[in-house]
C-alpha cells in the first residue's frame, strides 16, 4: 500500500460528496507546527478555484454545514438567524496565487467567532480569541 496522501488521492476525496473537511491541528508553543493548522482550508479553497476539488459552495459546506450536521452541533454552520456567527472572509485570487506558509494562513482575512473579529488580516486578538468560543459537547 502506498502513501495515502498523494494530490490525487486528496482530488479524489474533495470530490466525493461523504467527505467533510476538518482537523484536529493546534498551536505548539515550541517546535515545528502542525501545517495543517494554517493551511489545511486554505488548501481545499485553493483546490476548488483551481477546478482540482469539488466546486467551491461543495467545498464551503464540507467545511461549515455538512460538519456541522454530522456532530449535531446545534445554531452552527449556517449563515441563519439565531446561528453562531462563525465565518472566515478570504480573498480567492490570493488563494490562487500563495504558497502555502506554516507560520499562518494564506488567503484568510478575517475570522469571526461567535460574532466576533478574532483575525484581522495577520493580527490574531489572543485575548478575544480566548473568550469568543466555547466549548461544546458532542
Amino acid at each position: 500500500m502506498g502513501p495515502y496522501t498523494t494530490k490525487k488521492i486528496i482530488h479524489d476525496f474533495e470530490k466525493n460528496d461523504l467527505c467533510l473537511y476538518m482537523t484536529d491541528a493546534w498551536v505548539e508553543e515550541y517546535g515545528i507546527q502542525n501545517p495543517a493548522l494554517y493551511d489545511c482550508f486554505p488548501k481545499f479553497l485553493q483546490d476548488s478555484l483551481k477546478g482540482l476539488g469539488d466546486t467551491m459552495p461543495k467545498t464551503i459546506r464540507k467545511m461549515t454545514g455538512t460538519t456541522a450536521d454530522r456532530y449535531m452541533l446545534k445554531n452552527r454552520g449556517y449563515i441563519k438567524e439565531g446561528y453562531y456567527a462563525d465565518l472566515t472572509v478570504f480573498d480567492e485570487k490570493e488563494l490562487l496565487q500563495a504558497t502555502p506558509d506554516r507560520n499562518r494562513s494564506f488567503g484568510i482575512h478575517s475570522v469571526y467567532v461567535n460574532g466576533k473579529r478574532v483575525l484581522n488580516g495577520d493580527a490574531l486578538d489572543h485575548d478575544l480569541l480566548k473568550t469568543s468560543g466555547r466549548a461544546i459537547r458532542i
